[in-house]
């Protein structure tokens, strides 16, 4: 049962979500969606309590479709995004926003027009509580501008992954618990790895790559100078001599990530020195 996330209320009516049936298929032999309305906040959106069907240290597929009301229309596009947004609770009952995401789940949509979203989320060892959220909030994380307009999901889908998504070390460099056995390592120096593509802006400097970020979920792709089976790396892990924001470095194999080490020490700017991969 989905329920309406920070109850809220307008004019004093809570906010709902109301079942409907579309007069035509939504996607396959699907008509019926939930509709959520009469927003008070930002945050007032699509989640579920998955605790008791979901088990921790595993990786979950995800999938679900979007459609903004006629609300949206004439709104830029960053009041038009929609992100599939979980989060679990740690041993101490902590709320943890910064999950492990890969795949489409987060996307600016189009009024009136249903969208899929799909893609994979790694539960942590350590949590106690998962809530899945299919959010709509506006600008700067809720803080910002926000239509608060209605919008509707249909086709939700969590179901266990065989990809290993959860990550084998958590808060980087000085609290590494590896989850993962190897056997061997094989390192790379920043002279041998290229710069494939990025969002974010990449400059060697002193035998060391300075990455500046200037949006959420910027990127730099390292492309490695020789083949490895990734089937067999167990983990990844950089030397990161000094940072200002978290970063996670990500290990991929055909495009489905394998491994992801969290560097959250905020220093002063984030250096990379080197890339080890570890194969079992």
């Amino acid at each position: 049962m989905w329920g309406a996330a920070l109850w809220g209320s307008v004019d004093d009516v809570p906010t709902e979500i109301t079942a409907k049936t579309s007069e035509t298929p939504i996607f396959g032999d699907v008509y019926t969606y939930g509709e959520i309305n009469r927003r008070s906040s930002p945050y007032v959106s699509f989640a579920q309590d998955v605790t008791a069907r979901t088990i921790p240290g595993t990786g979950y597929e995800f999938s679900f479709w979007v459609k903004l009301s006629d609300d949206y229309i004439g709104a830029p596009e960053d009041e038009r995004a929609v992100e599939f947004a979980p989060y679990y609770k740690d041993a101490n009952g902590k709320e943890n926003y910064s999950m492990v995401l890969t795949g489409t789940y987060e996307k600016v949509l189009e009024p009136g027009v249903w969208t899929e979203f799909s893609g994979l989320v790694g539960l942590p060892y350590d949590a106690t509580g998962f809530v899945i959220r299919i959010v709509e909030q506006g600008t700067d994380y809720g803080k910002g501008r926000c239509v608060l307009g209605s919008y509707a999901v249909t086709g939700v889908k969590l179901s266990p992954s065989v990809y290993p998504v959860i990550p084998s070390y958590r808060s980087g460099s000085n609290n590494q618990v590896i989850t993962k056995e190897a056997t061997c390592e094989v390192g790379y120096e920043l002279k041998d790895l290229s710069v494939d593509w990025a969002s974010a802006t990449a400059a060697k400097e002193d035998n060391k790559l300075k990455v500046s970020f200037t949006n959420n979920y910027d990127e730099v792709r390292l492309k490695l100078p020789r083949t490895l089976d990734m089937s067999t790396c167990a983990y990844i892990k950089v030397n990161v001599s000094s940072q200002n924001v978290p970063i996670a470095v990500k290990l991929y194999r055909k495009g489905q990530q394998v491994d992801v080490a969290y560097y959250n020490d905020i220093k002063t700017s984030c250096l990379i020195t080197a890339m080890t991969s570890i194969l079992r």
